[in-house]
């Protein structure tokens, strides 16, 4: 059975699913290490965790779909390596590389090549924002289950000023891409993005590994779907036919999943090819409407690199100040979830005696969608 909630209070939500959760717990003698709830972030799965009151129990299956796929890639590591010939180095497992290692890589590579072969020549920013463009690119690929070897020209083809654009630095991007999954390859070293990748190109495309995960999980809870990538659609839309229950709650109207790069098209046409739901679930504001809204609106698409767009929100507002302009008049909208782009913005105003509050922060405007 397929059961869809499109319910919008956070605590509801969890109230709704932990009943459900337990009740299958109940049916299935304490059994939980089938039923699977899939949470966006670690902070849902701690709420779930805080709330749930099990005498007995198996494996609590509460999980991230990454921290998911990690623990997989562990244990079927030996299915990777007979059919990807790229990693050379015979491991019993995967090493796993922090975030901080991965950036660290590529800005070496990024910064080797510029001096020794004049990579990037016709971009001002510096190596270590060239990277991290890349990185957060690279992630944005491995979510939406893109070709990394087509990230470059993706890019490329997606400015509106492509025209004034060098299109060979979009190649080197490419190969900057190449060489780092290359290199942690060969070394058998994976980061967020490889284990995706691998997960989805290698175990996913395994007849063996389908019937043991098709065995594996009997329910599946998925907790906020509006949030959920290219990669959990396809894995949510691999067990949707084989789980005895699919649970799914979409709120409708969290409308910032667009900002975190959610392709709301493939989560929408999943929903209407599964269930039956009202129209009137899909009706969410869009581009076009704030377009179409009574007031001027300026498009700004000179920033070529992710800091130099920080570096000119914050430099527009300080304009805005210095203009005369009240502060209780200026709102940044930014992604949730991103504490580094909102301590980036706060720095960076605060150097310019501009005071900063963040609503995400404020518990009584938390569960607000632009907060």
């Amino acid at each position: 059975m397929k059961h869809i909630f499109t319910e919008e209070n956070i605590n509801k939500k969890i109230e709704k699913f932990i009943d459900i959760y337990t009740k299958l717990i109940n049916q299935n003698n304490n059994k939980s290490k089938n039923i699977m709830i899939l949470v966006s972030n670690n902070r849902a799965r701690t709420a779930y965790l805080r709330k749930l009151n099990l005498n007995f129990s198996e494996e609590l299956k509460i999980i991230t779909y990454l921290s998911f796929i990690k623990k997989e890639i562990i244990k079927f590591w030996p299915l990777i390596l007979e059919k990807c010939d790229k990693v050379e180095k015979n491991t019993i497992s995967p090493i796993f590389i922090s975030s901080s290692l991965s950036d660290y890589i590529i800005n070496a590579e990024v910064e080797n090549k510029r001096n020794s072969e004049g990579y990037f020549d016709d971009i001002t920013g510096t190596s270590r924002n060239i990277s991290k463009s890349i990185n957060t690119n690279i992630n944005q690929a491995a979510k939406g289950l893109i070709d990394f070897r087509t990230i470059g020209e993706k890019i490329y083809l997606s400015k509106k000023n492509r025209e004034s654009l060098n299109r060979f630095s979009y190649s080197q991007m490419n190969e900057i891409i190449e060489n780092y999954i290359n290199t942690l390859l060969v070394n058998g070293m994976v980061d967020n993005s490889l284990c995706i990748y691998l997960y989805n190109n290698y175990l996913l495309k395994d007849k063996r590994y389908i019937r043991f995960l098709k065995k594996e999980i009997n329910y599946l809870i998925v907790d906020s779907f509006e949030s959920c990538s290219n990669a959990e659609i396809e894995f949510i839309d691999l067990l949707k036919e084989d789980v005895k229950d699919l649970y799914i709650n979409f709120n409708s109207t969290r409308d910032y999943s667009v900002f975190n790069n959610i392709d709301m098209d493939c989560i929408n046409n999943l929903i209407r090819e599964n269930f039956e739901v009202s129209n009137d679930i899909f009706k969410n504001i869009s581009i076009n409407d704030i377009l179409h809204a009574s007031t001027d609106i300026y498009l700004d698409e000179s920033s070529q690199l992710y800091n130099e767009m920080i570096s000119e929100v914050c430099n527009k507002v300080i304009d805005l100040l210095n203009s005369g302009t009240s502060p209780k008049d200026i709102a940044i909208i930014s992604p949730v979830n991103n504490t580094v782009l909102d301590y980036q913005i706060k720095n960076i105003l605060e150097n310019n005696s501009v005071e900063v509050f963040n609503s995400k922060k404020d518990k009584k405007n938390y569960r607000l969608p632009i907060c």
